[in-house]
């Protein structure tokens, strides 16, 4: 329905694997191959995933990060603001640190102990001509349903709220 492509993806040792794909509807699109490494510092679904954990967790995500290649530094102030950001907002969203034009729109889907196991991203793809598709604010009302769903499926009946943190539906 919103005519982008999605990728799910889950912490790996260091690193950011994709987990599973769906290909947008349209003649052209934007996509990530399951099985592909992803960065865990400079993408939406990497930042997600360390948003959404304790500090301990988090800091020991760092420890073992390994850079995929062509992953850019970040700063680790920056980095902690970012996520700070994200936390408080309920998701990520970023342009690409690794193509021009993408814009990443990231939120985090819930294991039982209501820490982030995994992050449904997409590599928004703004159209610039008159076809009839869902706006980037659209596009992530429903990816935020999507992940609840998820979240539910994997037996957490909450959903994280921002400035609330998880919350009861």
């Amino acid at each position: 329905d919103v005519r982008q492509s999605f990728h799910l993806c889950v912490y790996q040792d260091g690193r950011v694997l994709i987990v599973a794909g769906v290909e947008s509807p349209e003649r052209w699109g934007f996509s990530l191959k399951v099985g592909t490494l992803i960065g865990m510092t400079d993408t939406a679904s990497g930042q997600v995933l360390m948003a959404f954990q304790e500090e301990l967790e988090r800091k020991r995500m760092l420890k073992l990060h390994v850079p995929v290649d062509g992953e850019l530094p970040v700063d680790a102030k920056q980095l902690a603001a970012d996520l700070a950001r994200i936390k408080e907002r309920g998701h990520a969203r970023m342009p690409s640190r690794q193509v021009k034009g993408v814009k990443n729109l990231a939120y985090p889907v819930f294991g039982r102990n209501g820490h982030a196991i995994a992050s449904l991203t997409t590599p928004f793809i703004e159209r610039i001509d008159k076809a009839p598709v869902p706006a980037m604010s659209e596009v992530g009302e429903r990816m935020k349903a999507a992940a609840q769903t998820l979240t539910e499926l994997m037996g957490l009946n909450v959903y994280w709220e921002p400035g609330v943190g998880v919350g009861v539906n």
